[in-house]
């Protein structure tokens, strides 16, 4: 009842002009805080605040934390940006925590941007800032603390754009997973201005696997089973509007499992509508607020529309990744100040059309064969993809979208 009334709160869009009020005029307050515990600092301690959206910048977190050690020598606090999350979606989230022993542990009502949380919660003593490289997060959150170092984030390869990233005077660093071997850095005339730092996979996997164990997805298959894992997204960015998303994703579906697949399918994990594919009596519906990047699946391809689990989970535990990014979820949006038009062409540039797992003589072909065979199809088509700081296509696509806006 709680979490439904500081929704109903914060989806009010007067109510929202007067935390945005309230954001203004008090985070002077806030900066002023912040200079005097810069000045007067005391403890030896350093103060590190961690800005996420949970989930897998949350396990971002968690693996920089691992990998840097020395615990007695910081304090460390947490704010999580939960967007459309609800109640499960949080409770999730404190589990994840769990792992390590955060100070002061924040957890963003829907619809606040982080600054917002910050300045309510009058949390100004800050030695140390791990940022998600989000244009709202940068936004509202730097300009509160003017003097203090900067490392960024990522919460998956739609994280590799530039949002002024480069301006930044006092970034030590964007820390970072090397997606694919093939995403570094999108949309900079000089990388070599942002100090890239690679997460440890290995200690990714470790939490990873630390969570999927306590946390396991059941799946209801026998060992013959053609699997394909297909991952939801919101439909609101999607590019579509909601009828063509649906009819786009029931396509894809029905066209897997037509030819012989078997079809998992997975909610993105703040999302509470499903589109219809929960009742289609075909599908397997799986459902865990965890991402799928926690879990190293037993499945020939995971597919989705246009999201990051077309990528990512290929670079986490080498499963092959397809996409369906239509023409329509490509247009560019001028008021798009995320660029999520352009994420999507990542996406499609970066994982191979599903179109091919239906080339495949499903029926007659052995699991492991095909296994083999559409590992064999990722492979191919990635090899000769150029690094993404250097794809052609993508310089166009951004050239086009300059123009535009």
């Amino acid at each position: 009842m709680f979490f439904k009334l500081n929704k109903f709160i914060n989806n009010n869009r007067k109510i929202r002009i007067v935390k945005w009020v309230i954001y203004y005029i008090f985070r002077i307050v806030l900066k002023f805080e912040y200079l005097l515990y810069k000045k007067f600092k005391f403890s030896k301690k350093i103060k590190r605040l961690f800005v996420t959206t949970g989930n897998i910048s949350l396990i971002n977190v968690l693996t920089i934390i691992k990998k840097k050690g020395n615990f007695d020598i910081y304090e460390d606090s947490l704010l999580i940006d939960t967007g459309k999350g609800d109640a499960n979606f949080v409770k999730k989230q404190y589990e994840i925590t769990s792992l390590h022993n955060f100070i002061k542990k924040i957890i963003v009502e829907p619809r606040m941007f982080p600054g917002y949380q910050i300045v309510l919660s009058n949390h100004f003593q800050v030695d140390e800032l791990y940022i998600l490289n989000h244009p709202m997060h940068l936004n509202t959150v730097l300009p509160l603390y003017p003097n203090v170092k900067v490392n960024l984030i990522d919460e998956g390869p739609g994280s590799l754009l530039n949002y002024n990233s480069d301006k930044i005077s006092n970034l030590e660093s964007f820390m970072t997973h090397h997606y694919i071997n093939k995403l570094d850095f999108c949309n900079i005339d000089d990388i070599g201005k942002i100090n890239f730092e690679p997460l440890d996979i290995n200690e990714f996997r470790k939490i990873a696997e630390s969570l999927s164990k306590k946390y396991p997805i059941e799946i209801k298959s026998s060992k013959d089973d053609k699997i394909i894992l297909y991952c939801g997204i919101y439909w609101e960015v999607s590019g579509l509007d909601k009828e063509t998303f649906i009819n786009v994703q029931n396509e894809t579906v029905n066209n897997l499992l037509n030819v012989g697949y078997k079809i998992l399918y997975k909610p993105h994990p703040r999302d509470t509508e499903f589109y219809g594919l929960d009742k289609n009596p075909n599908v397997e519906f799986i459902n865990s607020k965890f991402p799928i990047e926690l879990y190293n699946l037993d499945v020939l391809a995971i597919v989705s529309l246009s999201s990051s689990t077309s990528i990512s989970p290929a670079h986490y535990w080498e499963i092959p990744c397809f996409s369906n990014v239509v023409d329509d979820a490509i247009k560019i949006n001028k008021k798009d100040k995320i660029n999520i038009d352009l994420i999507r062409y990542i996406v499609k540039e970066y994982s191979p059309n599903y179109k091919a797992l239906l080339n495949l003589d499903v029926k007659n072909t052995s699991r492991e064969e095909l296994k083999l065979k559409i590992k064999e199809i990722y492979n191919d088509f990635l090899k000769d993809k150029p690094l993404l700081s250097q794809n052609k296509n993508i310089k166009e696509f951004i050239r086009g979208m300059n123009e535009i806006k």
